[in-house]
């Protein structure tokens, strides 16, 4: 079986180093022991670290700490993306006050990942949010990408 290439947008760390919610911090780590037994290839972004780097300390450095023990490969953020997220926002897909989320889902799409994870349940995990996203890559030419929580993406 294939090995995902999944995404996890800011959202996620907070739930391994800071936020304790028990439902969400269990299904959190489970995915990063995918990530570190190698079950699944995670990427992230100079936007993700961009918006961990306004955390308060000591929370903001064992973000990053956690950036680089599982070694997760970072993405640029490219104009390719800040146009898809543009369109996206256009559409309404993402609210503009939001831009970063749309951010998220273009830097994913643009470099061929198959899951934005994501706890954020207002604008990215959303079945209105995949459709649009899916419908504004197809129009663009780019593969369809799903979006999920972790709950979601990790082996039972």
């Amino acid at each position: 079986m294939k090995r995902l290439k999944i995404y996890p947008e800011t959202s996620i760390f907070g739930f391994v180093v800071g936020v304790r919610r028990a439902r969400y911090a269990d299904a959190t780590e489970r995915l990063f022991h995918e990530i570190e037994i190698g079950r699944v290839h995670a990427f992230t972004s100079t936007e993700v670290a961009r918006e961990l780097g306004k955390g308060p300390e000591p929370l903001r450095t064992d973000l990053f700490r956690l950036l680089r023990t599982y070694q997760l490969t970072e993405l640029d953020v490219t104009d390719e993306a800040r146009e898809l997220a543009e369109q996206y926002l256009q559409a309404g897909i993402i609210p503009q006050k939001a831009e970063p989320d749309a951010l998220h889902i273009a830097i994913a799409v643009v470099n061929n990942l198959d899951v934005v994870v994501s706890w954020n349940l207002q604008h990215i995990v959303k079945t209105r949010t995949r459709l649009g996203v899916n419908g504004i890559n197809k129009l663009s030419g780019y593969r369809k990408i799903d979006i999920a929580t972790t709950e979601e993406v990790v082996s039972q």
